[in-house]
């Protein structure tokens, strides 16, 4: 008699329950954020919850490849310039 194999979860699941193995390959793209500017991004909706307590920006301008995050405009005005 053959003993039936248990079900696989399905590959998304993993999203919804991070194993500790994936948290950390993760951990090198991970960034804290002070309280006030997590919730403006996400009330702008430039960053959404993809699993309980983690999240993943939307915006592909939050990120710059050679300086990481960038919670500032890149070109600042003028007026922004004068004491």
């Amino acid at each position: 008699m053959a003993q039936r194999d248990r079900p696989r979860p399905h590959p998304q699941a993993a999203l919804h329950r991070p194993d500790r193995w994936l948290a950390r390959k993760l951990q090198r793209y991970s960034v804290n954020l002070p309280p006030f500017t997590h919730q403006r991004l996400a009330d702008s909706g430039e960053i959404e919850e993809i699993a309980p307590g983690i999240w993943a920006q939307t915006a592909d301008t939050l990120y710059d490849p050679e300086l990481g995050l960038v919670l500032e405009p890149r070109e600042i005005a003028a007026d922004k310039l004068v004491i």
